[in-house]
């Protein structure tokens, strides 16, 4: 196990503490003064859309309409503003959500294997915790990373991979998973509380927008796939970005009506996350996630109901690790065993960090030469932040959010109170929430299979 050292904080500047000071009695006051009332007897649907970045989207400050429905799901809930991933990846960003936990605690690193901690029980996901409350489960996911052979049907009582016609592992379309969606949802015994996640694959790379969509933004050109990307102008990519969001939404529109339909809407929490954004030329990325910009890690997270009173936002940085504990205590269940996070239900809730894992699968490769950036950790309280890079700790950065947005410049020269400050935490966060270290990769085993599936997504060569 790779091991880090970091230096001891010095004390923060006093224009620094009083600016601190300032900027959490604002958010305080910013706060609704009474406590989100939980659900009564309430169903759960978890929405999770693949590489969905937060700021393309309307409730989130996009200036065009490619998020009607989200936009007004947002409209009907709570929306966190600064809802933050814990990896950038498929596979651990969504173990993440399922068990509030870090990925090097539930053990899932890597998109393509298996983790001992999900399989033995010491990580407890939210659809067995909910099982054992009597909640009836089905999962309806679209990309190779979540089949069942990797874990993640673990509590469900029918679980289904569902895929294109011919698709295989590259995903299946939304319009398929609504529509089993809709038959489970039909099928299901009535005043028997269920849990459902749904899971739509798009805006994932390759891009095949349905033509209507096309038409309706003007999008002309080539569409990128994993063999075309990194020719493409990056407008090309952001077009049919906008395209694919926009297709996405609308199979989420098709969702909610559902609910309305089946008359389902009043009696069930919605909750709605991504698992990580997307790089669209920023940072050399061409359609791609990796490392820990804000790009990858920045995704949305909105909960409706209908208790809740509707157009709140919450400005204080949280992570989607605090999702499952706070669906927990909305539904009356006692708490999910194992979380890391905090239910959010408070509106008062304390600003603490947030934590992200990053590994390049460069280091899964026999005889591997360590490279920068290929092991990074982050930590991020308000708007500063500092990326870690494990194996050439020089090379880590501090980064200001409020100044620098597009984390172009490292502050750490300039600003060297608040980096080791961060620093600090994060040393903190190693010791106290990782037990088992930052899990390495001697034990990670990836099989024929899997390494196609990842081939198929671009992951790996």
């Amino acid at each position: 196990m790779t091991t880090m050292t970091i230096d001891r904080p010095r004390a923060l500047p006093r224009y620094l503490l009083r600016w601190t000071a300032l900027v959490s009695l604002a958010l305080a006051l910013s706060a609704c003064s009474t406590r989100i009332p939980k659900g009564n007897n309430q169903n759960l649907i978890l929405v999770t859309i693949d590489t969905l970045r937060a700021d393309y989207l309307g409730c989130y400050g996009y200036p065009q309409v490619v998020s009607p429905n989200l936009d007004r799901l947002a409209g009907e809930g709570i929306l966190f503003e600064r809802a933050y991933s814990t990896a950038p990846f498929t596979g651990p960003s969504h173990a993440s959500i399922l068990t509030g936990q870090h990925p090097s605690t539930h053990g899932i690193i890597y998109n393509g294997h298996n983790s001992p901690a999900l399989f033995s029980g010491q990580s407890v996901p939210l659809a067995e915790h909910l099982g054992r409350h009597g909640f009836t489960t089905s999962g309806l996911v679209s990309a190779g990373p979540l089949d069942a052979r990797f874990g993640f049907d673990r509590g469900f009582d029918t679980y289904s991979y569902v895929r294109k016609p011919d698709h295989g592992d590259k995903g299946g379309g939304a319009r398929h998973v609504n529509a089993e969606a809709r038959r489970w949802l039909e099928k299901r015994r009535p005043g028997e509380r269920f849990f459902l996640w749904i899971h739509y694959f798009d805006p994932h790379l390759p891009y095949a927008c349905e033509p209507d969509i096309l038409e309706t933004f003007g999008v002309t050109s080539e569409a990128p796939d994993h063999e075309n990307v990194r020719t493409l102008p990056a407008e090309n990519l952001r077009d049919h970005y906008r395209a694919e969001v926009y297709e996405a939404d609308r199979f989420l529109g098709t969702l909610l009506s559902t609910l309305d339909q089946l008359k389902l809407s009043d009696e069930t929490i919605v909750a709605l996350t991504a698992d990580h954004g997307e790089y669209l030329g920023e940072h050399g990325g061409f359609v791609d996630h990796h490392q820990l910009f804000d790009q990858v890690l920045h995704v949305p997270m909105i909960l409706r109901w209908k208790a809740l009173e509707g157009g709140q936002r919450r400005t204080v940085p949280v992570s989607t690790i605090d999702l499952a504990p706070t669906l927990v205590e909305a539904l009356g269940v006692e708490p999910l065993p194992g979380a890391q996070g905090r239910s959010l239900l408070d509106p008062g809730a304390e600003e603490l960090p947030v934590f992200a894992e990053w590994r390049h699968f460069h280091m899964l490769e026999k005889d591997a030469k360590p490279r920068p950036n290929d092991f990074l950790v982050m930590v991020q309280k308000g708007t500063r932040k500092y990326v870690h890079d494990v194996l050439f700790p020089e090379k880590s950065a501090f980064y200001d959010l409020l100044v620098d947005p597009a984390e172009t410049e490292d502050r750490s020269p300039s600003d060297e109170g608040a980096a080791r400050e961060l620093k600090a935490l994060l040393e903190l966060h190693l010791h106290k929430d990782l037990p088992r270290g930052l899990l390495g990769v001697d034990e990670i085993h990836i099989d024929e299979q899997s390494l196609e599936m990842l081939r198929s997504l671009g992951y790996v060569e």
